[in-house]
């Protein structure tokens, strides 16, 4: 009867936490409605700043008797959980607001650990129940900010031969980056967007080439704006250049995907090995669930399946830098 009352308390305490949970998603979706044209208008505006951060340096350069400067990035400072957040959740594209996708992060944590408890009586499932949402959450965002990388890669490569043309029939730079800007889609349509409104406000072209390399966190992006920098500041042939990059840049993306093709192998025994042990643990629970209860009722059973789940990540994390070739 003691544990009945106890089980009838813990769901009553969930739903009662449910409720909650939706009502302050409900407050914060409010709250940051209004914010958010503010937010997009503020970042519109800061275009016109100057870029003075804490994690830029200024190189500066004599040649010839003159001095030239320029802003690189301090990759050597690191950065707060939080903010390690908002750039994944930037470079992933997810659109709602940082402080309610923390909240449905936590709340669904919440929720799932506390619905595995009322099931099980343990508190083994339930703490696998609390990383078990952060986790997920970050296994998609991964995902997702690998395929943007691979879609932005593909348009920068149409948008530069797009751009080279343009200049060959005789169209300033900044009506080629336009011609960029409405005829490719986002993401890399709305960078060269994003720059030819920057140079609208005033700002150079040049930082704004910088500021959009330093958003993107593109390898291809920030080598555009570095060769787009020297030649704005000596000049040359920007049509040649950029067609040169194009060409850089299709022969790389070629090459990784060879490189693919040859580690696939590893890719699918990665995936074999990682899922054979999860499959035998979910048969074996189905045939026999009182010779697994000992895994979850004994201390040393406990101890041995958070030491197999540690070993599982810590294999795929080494099957996964072992296929990760950088082209």
């Amino acid at each position: 009867m003691n544990s009945l009352d106890l089980s009838t308390l813990i769901g009553a305490a969930a739903a009662g936490l449910l409720v909650l949970s939706l009502f302050s998603i409900g407050v914060l979706w409010l709250a940051n409605r209004r914010k958010q044209q503010s937010d997009a208008l503020k970042q519109r505006l800061a275009a016109s700043a100057p870029t003075t951060t804490k994690r830029a340096k200024t190189l500066r350069l004599w040649y010839e008797g003159q001095e030239a400067t320029t802003v690189v990035v301090d990759e050597s400072m690191t950065l707060s959980p939080w903010q390690r957040f908002l750039q994944l959740r930037a470079e992933a594209g997810f659109k709602m607001p940082p402080e309610t996708l923390a909240t449905l992060i936590v709340v669904g944590s919440v929720l799932g650990a506390g619905a595995l408890f009322v099931v099980t009586q343990r508190w083994f499932p339930a703490l696998f129940g609390l990383v078990f949402v952060p986790v997920v959450w970050w296994w998609m965002a991964t995902v997702k900010v690998h395929k943007n990388a691979q879609k932005f890669e593909r348009q920068l490569v149409d948008g530069l031969e797009l751009c080279a043309r343009a200049l060959k029939a005789g169209h300033p730079l900044l009506a080629a980056f336009q011609l960029i800007a409405d005829e490719i889609p986002a993401p890399v349509g709305q960078i060269f967007a994003e720059i030819c409104q920057q140079q609208a406000l005033g700002v150079r072209m040049e930082d704004a080439l910088r500021r959009s390399a330093m958003q993107t966190k593109n390898e291809d992006m920030q080598l555009f704006s570095a060769a787009m920098a020297i030649h704005l500041r000596s000049g040359g042939n920007l049509a040649e250049v950029m067609q040169g990059l194009a060409f850089v840049i299709r022969e790389r993306l070629r090459l990784g995907r060879r490189f693919r093709t040859l580690i696939a192998q590893t890719q699918i025994s990665k995936r074999i090995l990682i899922a054979m042990p999860i499959i035998m643990f979910a048969v074996l629970n189905m045939i026999s669930p009182d010779y697994m209860a000992q895994m979850y009722t004994a201390s040393f059973g406990q101890l041995m399946l958070a030491s197999a789940a540690l070993g599982l990540l810590l294999g795929w994390f080494v099957m996964n830098k072992m296929a990760n070739l950088k082209v």
